[in-house]
């Protein structure tokens, strides 16, 4: 590439779209998923509060394809970008989380975001301790039974978390 068109070419379509587009991507995408209200369901997570529909304005959903409506697109793929709006209408009333625009998705995101990084940060600054003779770390007040319990307890929540969803549609041939 920069034999046949020259490192300014390669600075002005490459490296400078990188560099301005990714913080722009990441911006509208983070809507998408971040700090989503769980729903459950009598089997299970609802699919519907997995994902977010953000209202944005008509140049930001050409721009980035309907996927403000991110919610609709999870929970029915196969319909087709253009076709996202009628869907929205059609779902709004089932939807757990749908947000008012871009920013206040962030601002709420941030909001739970930010104190939640800093209480890890303190309690991890609290729990470890550098132990210079065993060249590492280690944390004083984690007995091994504390960590045994810990694991347990992360195990249970993760398969209460992750219990499969029955499904009206899928039936069983057992």
């Amino acid at each position: 590439w920069v034999a046949t068109f020259g490192v300014i070419s390669l600075l002005f379509h490459w490296l400078v779209p990188s560099l301005l587009g990714a913080p722009l991507v990441a911006f509208l995408q983070m809507h998408e998923h971040a700090s989503c209200a769980l729903a459950y369901d009598g089997g299970g997570v609802n699919v519907a509060s997995l994902a977010r529909s953000t209202r944005t304005s008509a140049f930001i959903n050409v721009i980035m394809w309907n996927m403000s409506h991110h919610a609709e697109h999870h929970l029915y793929t196969m319909i087709p970008f253009h076709a996202l709006p009628r869907a929205h209408c059609l779902l709004r009333p089932v939807l757990p989380n749908v947000a008012d625009g871009h920013l206040v998705v962030h601002r709420e995101v941030l909001a739970a975001w930010i104190p939640q990084q800093h209480g890890a940060l303190v309690r991890a600054g609290k729990a470890l301790a550098y132990d210079a003779s065993a060249g590492g770390c280690k944390s004083p007040e984690n007995t091994e039974a504390e960590a045994k319990r810990g694991r347990t307890e992360s195990i249970l929540s993760m398969q209460a978390r992750w219990q499969p969803t029955r499904r009206a549609h899928v039936r069983s041939y057992s």
